[in-house]
């Protein structure tokens, strides 16, 4: 302790560079923990990597039978709900072979003056995508079509170009196969 006592500034330093040596130890040992366990669950990841790109990826007979079973049991729900759907639509009234011509007319119309207060230019024949029906009488029509409310067509936001109104358009009149659109 004497040598302490006159060399202070000697002691203060050995006391200061032990205590950072003591910490230096435990941090590098907590980092070697906890790389050792990084190491150790990466290995492990590793070979399970390893042993699952050396596997048979098709499936065992047990669990292929068990998907088409899945798939079957699918099938026969999908289609059970098909039919259901189908009792719970209404059919469309039939429509006179002229009437299909006058409805697309009157809601051509209403499309073109909708347009005309908000503004868009629509082309000179527009006629909401049925250009070929303007004349002949569409074989669905009979079947499936009904323009049951003129605004149906008509309520769509004329604020666009021409071909997004179009489009717009023809979405609202019917969203089945039965749209001619093309853009």
């Amino acid at each position: 302790m004497k040598w302490f006592q006159q060399n202070r500034a000697f002691g203060t330093f050995l006391i200061g560079f032990g205590i950072c040596a003591l910490l230096a130890v435990a941090l590098l040992y907590w980092r070697w923990s906890a790389w050792s366990g990084a190491k150790q669950a990466f290995d492990q990841v590793a070979t399970e990597r390893n042993r699952l790109t050396h596997l048979d990826p098709f499936p065992s007979d047990a669990n292929y039978r068990k998907l088409q079973d899945y798939i079957e049991k699918y099938r026969v729900a999908l289609d059970k709900f098909k039919e259901t759907l189908k009792t719970a639509v209404v059919p469309a009234p039939p429509l006179a072979p002229n009437e299909f011509q006058s409805r697309l007319r009157l809601v051509t119309i209403a499309t073109m003056d909708r347009a005309r207060v908000n503004n868009v230019r629509l082309p000179d024949k527009f006629l909401l995508g049925f250009d070929e029906f303007a004349t002949t009488m569409p074989a669905f029509a009979r079947r499936t079509w009904s323009f049951t409310d003129s605004d149906t067509v008509s309520n769509y936001r004329a604020k666009s170009s021409d071909s997004e109104a179009k489009r717009h358009a023809c979405a609202n009149v019917d969203r089945a196969q039965h749209c001619r659109c093309h853009f």
